[in-house]
């Protein structure tokens, strides 16, 4: 079950927003894109996984090199959905 305390982290929501706009994204190039640091970024990723909003995609480099890539997960998907949602009325109501 997600906890709206929990859930309302806004690192957690940055990582889920990159994410959505994109299929899969490299662990290492994801860490970049975020606004925070790379100790912060590894917690935040473990959590969104405990959480069940993010999946651990297996790939390989250029080199043949395993990595990771990380994407949305289906719970994700909905999440993120309803974020936007929720943004949208916060945006539309007058103060």
């Amino acid at each position: 079950m997600v906890y709206a305390k929990t859930f309302w982290n806004p690192k957690l929501l940055e990582v889920l927003q990159i994410l959505k706009k994109t299929e899969k994204v490299q662990a290492s190039r994801l860490a970049k894109m975020v606004s925070f640091g790379e100790t912060t970024f590894w917690s935040t990723i473990k959590q969104l996984r405990e959480l069940e909003l993010i999946e651990e995609v297996p790939g390989f480099n250029e080199k043949g090199k395993p990595i990771k890539f990380y994407k949305l997960s289906s719970k994700g998907q909905k999440v993120v959905q309803l974020v936007d949602e929720i943004q949208k009325v916060i945006v539309e109501e007058p103060s």
